[in-house]
């Protein structure tokens, strides 16, 4: 188990290189509808985002062992929405903020890992000097919104990093900052899928079946992503004696994902596919041979009958390009 979950924790770190993405064909925030006004969130709602559009479709058949084919469409969702602008960090949020209360999740997304950022910068240059000053004297930093203080191995590029940071944010004041997890709740409620990934992951403190809700969630939408994280909530759910069949279930979901894994149009390399795979046979020791053949069928239906499936930000399409 503890294998299973370190490698997973290591899964996270890599996934986390996709989120924040350059995209190709701007819009022209004068010709966003109105302005709306921001309503209590409710997850999940999910619902199409302009940048969910099917686009770019192409096929390839997988098998899995001797069972019945499986048809796998893949293409890249469009991304003609947003563009990252070239502006000021204000006038950059002003920009975001203006087409996501226009409904664009991918809007939202940004000012969530903009405002992510800036949380975790000093908000005065008087704070980031005292901290500069007591890391050069004790060779530890207090960090912004916490209360201990942490060793520093590399002094000089914390130092530069504290100022970019910090040169960054100064514009923006602390309730700002501290509305990076209701612009994340927000995307998410928008239907951008990736979104409702990371929120599910910050939702860890509820337990896994909040987990679950998020992940099944953006998997109906078709990210083939949210399935090796669907799977580590069921398995959870199973694990912590919360639910004893939710093991045949967390299977399945891992099933379809290393299925996916194979399938892609741009195959990944074999070491990353290999460690989906020893994540798979982990959790089989957990299961007797008739609740591997019930799972392996399932694996096949949460495919074949999601009619969404399949596109990806991080591995099948060039990254969603």
């Amino acid at each position: 188990m503890r294998k299973f979950i370190f490698v997973t924790l290591f899964a996270i770190v890599l996934i986390s290189i996709f989120f924040v993405g350059n995209r190709d064909d701007a819009i022209n925030p004068e010709e966003l509808a109105p302005v709306q006004q921001r309503q209590n969130l409710t997850l999940p709602q999910v619902s199409r985002q302009p940048e969910d559009v099917l686009a770019s479709y192409t096929e390839s058949d997988n098998r899995v062992s001797n069972e019945e084919m499986i048809v796998i469409n893949w293409y890249a969702p469009q991304h003609h929405t947003l563009v990252h602008p070239q502006g000021t960090p204000l006038e950059n949020y002003n920009y975001y903020k203006l087409a996501s209360e226009a409904g664009f999740g991918l809007a939202s997304y940004q000012l969530a890992i903009m405002m992510e950022r800036c949380r975790q910068a000093f908000l005065t240059r008087e704070d980031l000097e005292k901290a500069i000053l007591e890391m050069n004297s004790t060779s530890t930093l207090v960090v912004p919104y916490a209360v201990r203080s942490l060793p520093v191995t590399n002094p000089g590029t914390w130092v530069k990093g504290a100022v970019n940071d910090f040169e960054y944010c100064e514009g923006f004041t602390a309730d700002q900052r501290d509305d990076s997890a209701m612009w994340l709740e927000l995307a998410a409620n928008q239907g951008l899928t990736k979104a409702m990934i990371h929120y599910g992951w910050k939702l860890h403190y509820q337990g896994p079946q909040a987990q679950v809700q998020l992940f099944e969630s953006a998997w109906r939408l078709g990210d083939a992503d949210a399935l090796q994280w669907l799977a580590q909530g069921l398995f959870q759910i199973y694990d912590q004696g919360i639910d004893p069949t939710a093991k045949v279930p967390a299977y399945a979901a891992m099933h379809a994902y290393v299925t996916l894994l194979r399938s892609a149009p741009e195959r990944l390399g074999e070491s990353w596919i290999s460690s989906a795979q020893a994540r798979l046979d982990e959790m089989a020791i957990n299961l007797m041979p008739s609740e591997i053949e019930a799972a392996v069928g399932q694996s096949r239906e949460l495919i074949n009958e999601n009619g969404n499936c399949c596109f990806s930000n991080y591995f099948g399409l060039g990254n969603g390009s």
